[in-house]
């Protein structure tokens, strides 16, 4: 990538149309990675109030029984994109999220948790035809994530013991190297799919070492209504695995996702849209899992 980067004179000159394949327009989703070989800057900001179900918590063999509680969700996230040849491009991106019970019984089960992280990746064409495109990609991503939980504190103490080690703040640190395929087909002018796969490993640092291979996937399918003679509005349907979805840090637990958005589809180099999505994880306790509604705004500017 540096060398790439230092070989090629820059800037290149803009060209939005890349993502553009038979006369489909791509919306350019903040929930799947761009598959295409173009300038941008990229900017989402999420939220959700969600409620937990009935929980039962075992401490020391005691039986607690809390009841529902809202626990607030938000995320911020920001990329820059820069194309520094006829195919290949680099990027940078960063992200934080805040997650946390917000009434009494919500606070005491799920606790208050933060993290950070950023990206360094590349975008390769291998192939590109009238209706369809095919790229390699590359990322490298790191962060750490913060969490106090009271229930998990006082279980442990339990259960252990008290030591110099014991600590209200659970900390993790997550790196993860990974590399895959992108991939964007347009059979119609108004109908156009994106995909795209990843393979690597994570490793992650907090009261142990763990190494594990994981993958993640996801594809998405967009109509737009502006090239039959409609509103340059588009509709767009998604879905992804990924195990870091909404802040995760178990590699080995994967995370589903299902989304839906609308976008103004009226500019080449402006994307805008407000997406939801629900995202499938574990709630912590019982083997159970939840599903959490995530409310976004996105926008790409391509220059």
């Amino acid at each position: 990538i540096a060398v790439a980067a230092l070989l090629t004179p820059l800037p290149l000159h803009a060209d939005p149309s890349q993502r553009v394949l038979n006369g489909h327009r791509f919306m350019p989703t903040g929930n799947l990675p761009e598959p295409f070989v173009t300038s941008f800057v990229r900017s989402s900001t999420g939220g959700a109030i969600f409620e937990l179900p009935l929980l039962n918590i075992d401490i020391g063999g005691d039986e607690i029984g809390l009841i529902k509680g809202n626990v607030l969700y938000i995320t911020q996230g920001f990329e820059y994109q820069q194309r520094v040849t006829d195919w290949l491009a680099i990027r940078a991106s960063g992200s934080g999220l805040g997650r946390g019970g917000i009434e009494g019984s919500s606070i005491l089960a799920q606790g208050v948790s933060w993290g950070f992280s950023g990206n360094l990746g590349a975008t390769a064409r291998l192939w590109r035809g009238n209706t369809a495109q095919l790229s390699a990609a590359a990322d490298i991503t790191g962060g750490s994530l913060w969490g106090i939980n009271l229930i998990d504190f006082v279980g442990d103490i339990i259960d252990n013991g008290f030591s110099e080690e014991s600590s209200v703040v659970d900390d993790v640190t997550i790196s993860y190297p990974r590399a895959g395929l992108r991939a964007a087909w347009a059979p119609k002018p108004w109908l156009g799919f994106t995909g795209y796969i990843d393979a690597g490993w994570t490793e992650s640092w907090g009261q142990s070492h763990q190494t594990e291979s994981t993958w993640a996937g996801g594809a998405s399918v967009g109509f737009d209504f502006s090239t039959t003679g409609g509103p340059p509005v588009g509709l767009l349907v998604t879905y992804e695995v990924d195990p870091f979805l909404q802040g995760g840090d178990d590699a080995t637990t994967q995370l589903s996702a299902i989304g839906g958005g609308i976008f103004y589809t009226g500019r080449e180099d402006l994307g805008l849209g407000l997406e939801m999505t629900g995202v499938k994880s574990p709630q912590g306790y019982d083997d159970e899992e939840m599903t959490v509604i995530v409310i976004s705004t996105v926008m790409h500017y391509y220059f």
